[in-house]
Protein backbone atom coordinates (compact mmCIF):
# COMPACT_ATOMS: atom_id res chain seq x y z
CA UNK A 1 0.00 0.00 0.00
CA UNK A 2 1.59 3.40 -0.85
CA UNK A 3 1.09 5.94 2.08
CA UNK A 4 -2.07 7.88 0.84
CA UNK A 5 -3.88 4.32 1.04
CA UNK A 6 -2.47 3.37 4.52
CA UNK A 7 -3.66 7.25 5.74
CA UNK A 8 -7.14 6.97 4.41
CA UNK A 9 -7.70 3.28 6.00
CA UNK A 10 -6.44 4.80 9.29
CA UNK A 11 -8.73 7.55 9.19
CA UNK A 12 -11.58 4.90 8.42
CA UNK A 13 -10.73 2.57 11.33
CA UNK A 14 -10.64 6.11 13.49
CA UNK A 15 -13.81 6.72 12.44
CA UNK A 16 -15.29 3.79 13.04
CA UNK A 17 -13.83 3.34 16.36
CA UNK A 18 -15.03 6.72 17.38
CA UNK A 19 -18.88 5.97 16.17
CA UNK A 20 -18.66 2.23 18.26
CA UNK A 21 -17.06 4.61 21.54
CA UNK A 22 -19.92 6.87 20.72
CA UNK A 23 -22.69 3.98 20.77
CA UNK A 24 -21.26 2.27 23.91
CA UNK A 25 -21.26 5.42 26.06
CA UNK A 26 -25.01 5.79 24.70
CA UNK A 27 -26.14 2.61 26.23
CA UNK A 28 -23.48 3.30 29.51
CA UNK A 29 -25.67 6.40 30.02
CA UNK A 30 -29.23 3.79 29.12
CA UNK A 31 -27.91 1.24 31.96
CA UNK A 32 -27.46 3.95 34.34
CA UNK A 33 -30.85 4.95 33.89
CA UNK A 34 -32.36 1.26 33.94
CA UNK A 35 -30.15 0.83 37.25
CA UNK A 36 -31.48 4.02 39.14
CA UNK A 37 -34.82 3.01 38.05
CA UNK A 38 -34.98 -0.57 39.11
CA UNK A 39 -38.02 -1.35 41.72
CA UNK A 40 -36.08 -4.22 43.01
CA UNK A 41 -32.18 -3.03 43.20
CA UNK A 42 -31.14 -5.86 45.49
CA UNK A 43 -32.61 -8.15 43.80
CA UNK A 44 -30.61 -7.12 40.75
CA UNK A 45 -27.69 -6.74 42.47
CA UNK A 46 -27.44 -10.31 43.82
CA UNK A 47 -28.16 -11.15 39.96
CA UNK A 48 -24.68 -9.47 38.99
CA UNK A 49 -22.75 -10.80 41.22
CA UNK A 50 -24.00 -14.31 40.52
CA UNK A 51 -23.34 -13.80 36.39
CA UNK A 52 -20.01 -12.20 37.10
CA UNK A 53 -17.65 -15.59 37.50
CA UNK A 54 -19.86 -16.77 34.25
CA UNK A 55 -18.80 -13.41 32.21
CA UNK A 56 -15.52 -13.55 33.52
CA UNK A 57 -14.97 -17.51 32.59
CA UNK A 58 -16.80 -16.89 29.19
CA UNK A 59 -14.31 -14.45 27.92
CA UNK A 60 -10.97 -15.18 30.00
CA UNK A 61 -9.15 -16.66 26.84
CA UNK A 62 -11.26 -14.75 24.15
CA UNK A 63 -10.21 -10.67 23.14
CA UNK A 64 -7.05 -8.89 23.31
CA UNK A 65 -5.22 -8.35 26.75
CA UNK A 66 -6.70 -4.53 25.98
CA UNK A 67 -10.08 -6.20 25.52
CA UNK A 68 -10.17 -8.32 28.54
CA UNK A 69 -8.98 -5.27 30.71
CA UNK A 70 -11.48 -3.06 29.52
CA UNK A 71 -14.49 -5.57 30.55
CA UNK A 72 -13.05 -6.42 33.71
CA UNK A 73 -13.40 -2.40 34.39
CA UNK A 74 -16.65 -2.19 32.80
CA UNK A 75 -17.82 -5.13 35.22
CA UNK A 76 -17.04 -3.81 38.27
CA UNK A 77 -18.04 -0.03 37.63
CA UNK A 78 -21.52 -1.62 36.66
CA UNK A 79 -21.22 -3.75 39.46
CA UNK A 80 -20.37 -0.61 41.89
CA UNK A 81 -23.57 1.47 40.43
CA UNK A 82 -25.71 -1.66 41.34
CA UNK A 83 -24.36 -1.88 44.70
CA UNK A 84 -25.02 1.66 45.14
CA UNK A 85 -28.53 1.28 43.93
CA UNK A 86 -29.05 -0.88 46.10
CA UNK A 87 -27.62 0.89 49.08
CA UNK A 88 -24.60 -2.12 49.16
CA UNK A 89 -21.72 0.07 50.62
CA UNK A 90 -18.40 -1.44 49.06
CA UNK A 91 -15.94 -3.43 50.90
CA UNK A 92 -13.38 -1.48 51.90
CA UNK A 93 -10.38 -3.53 53.96
CA UNK A 94 -8.70 -0.44 54.88
CA UNK A 95 -11.23 0.95 57.05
Amino acid sequence: MDTPSVAGAHAGVEAELAAQLGYIKALEYGLRAAIAAHPAAETMALLWAQMLPEISDHHASTGHVDFNAALQRGLRTIGAQINEAAGIMPFDPVT
